[in-house]
């Protein structure tokens, strides 16, 4: 006669290993998202096991064919084996929702058996880092410090080439806590809908309060004239060659530069005009020479660094592409204050998030280092 299950002092049930397994293993096929069996491109993890328990009592109620029975390991009474089959996806269930994981997922090809228990691992893993982190937002923000370290996007130029980038998770809490303290900085900074204290308002920061003046010679043009841009096949833009000088730094700009913090965003509680000197010189991060990038042949942003003017994000050069579209024949106008001032609010974005590059790669050194250690 089988043994009763044993109880915990809680109250809780020890459920037999094969019972675990089996629930495991729901969980995983219900994360696969099976549409070959249920007809369906997308349906949420939840939906699956739940669309197998209502199958199982339509057989218990409709077909009645007499089963072997087992013990239960819940009550210790001996049961069918469709009612077993339904407490062990409604103990799979519970187990998702509890842990978010109801998500749509799409459906993956061929994806072996042992995947999708490997992915049930991490993502185990994950959430139990994350119930230790006491931001919500400290993944996304840890996840994007790493993006923009240039160590990191050279390490896994492949990777990411392929789309299937990994992101080391570091190993303790303040560790994750301060990595997404820079993905927070790195996101205000392309926030171009927020302000910046020290960046694009306040007391500017000095290495940065040069950066991208607009200038006029007589009364202010805004017209983009200088060719940055023409209407090609089918109305699609291409970009030009425009107009630009490029020249060394003036003793002012470079005495500015001199000054800067080269690493890390001035503390928001603090004033950001009260920047310390950086560890590696903001000259060397911004580049040794710097242009002047005319809007037509009178009016133009003054001191945009190589560096900053080189700029990409997703394969296209920041500045360039947003004067492209702002030429006048294409625009059929000529900028307004705002859209110029917020050529050099983008210029000074940029170079902020230039000089944070040394302590992005330090941080992706630590993490790297100090890694979340993932089971084979």
């Amino acid at each position: 006669m089988p043994s009763k299950p044993k109880t915990h002092l809680d109250g809780s049930v020890q459920r037999s290993p094969e019972d675990e397994q089996e629930i495991s293993h729901n969980v995983a096929v219900a994360l696969s998202n099976p549409r070959w069996r249920y007809g369906a491109d997308k349906l949420d993890a939840v939906s699956v096991l739940e669309q197998g328990i209502a199958e199982l009592r339509w057989e218990i109620r409709y077909r009645r064919r007499p089963r072997g029975k087992r013990l239960d390991s819940w009550t210790g009474r001996e049961i069918s084996g469709r009612e077993r089959q339904i407490r062990l996806r409604e103990e799979a269930v519970r187990r998702l929702q509890e842990a978010g994981l109801s998500a749509e997922r799409p459906w993956i090809e061929g994806e072996p058996p042992l995947l999708l228990v490997r992915l049930r691992e991490l993502e185990e893993a994950a959430r139990t880092a994350q119930r230790k982190a006491s931001d919500p937002k400290a993944f996304f923000h840890h996840t994007l410090a790493i993006h923009f370290s240039p160590a990191y996007l050279a390490e896994n130029a492949d990777g990411i080439r392929q789309d299937w980038p990994r992101i080391p998770l570091p190993d303790s809490k303040a560790a994750l806590l301060a990595s997404a303290e820079l993905g927070r900085q790195v996101a205000a900074l392309l926030d171009t809908e927020s302000p910046v204290p020290g960046v694009t308002s306040g007391k500017l920061r000095p290495e940065l309060a040069g950066i991208a003046e607009l200038q006029s010679r007589g009364t202010p043009d805004f017209r983009v004239t200088a060719g940055w841009g023409h209407a090609g096949k089918g109305g699609v833009t291409m970009p030009g060659k425009g107009k630009l000088e490029t020249r060394g730094y003036q003793p002012e700009e470079t005495a500015a530069l001199g000054v800067g913090q080269a690493s890390r965003l001035s503390p928001a509680s603090e004033k950001p005009e009260k920047s310390e000197t950086g560890v590696t010189p903001v000259p060397s991060l911004l580049g040794p020479a710097t242009h002047d990038i005319y809007l037509n042949d009178t009016a133009y942003w003054c001191n945009v660094p190589e560096k900053v003017w080189d700029f990409t994000l997703g394969g296209y050069q920041v500045l360039k592409k947003w004067l492209s579209y702002r030429e006048h024949d294409l625009l059929g106008r000529a900028l307004t204050a705002d859209e110029a001032r917020e050529v050099m609010h983008t210029a000074r974005r940029l170079a902020a998030l230039i000089l944070l590059q040394p302590e992005l790669d330090a941080n992706y050194q630590r993490a790297k280092e100090h890694s979340f250690p993932w089971t084979a």
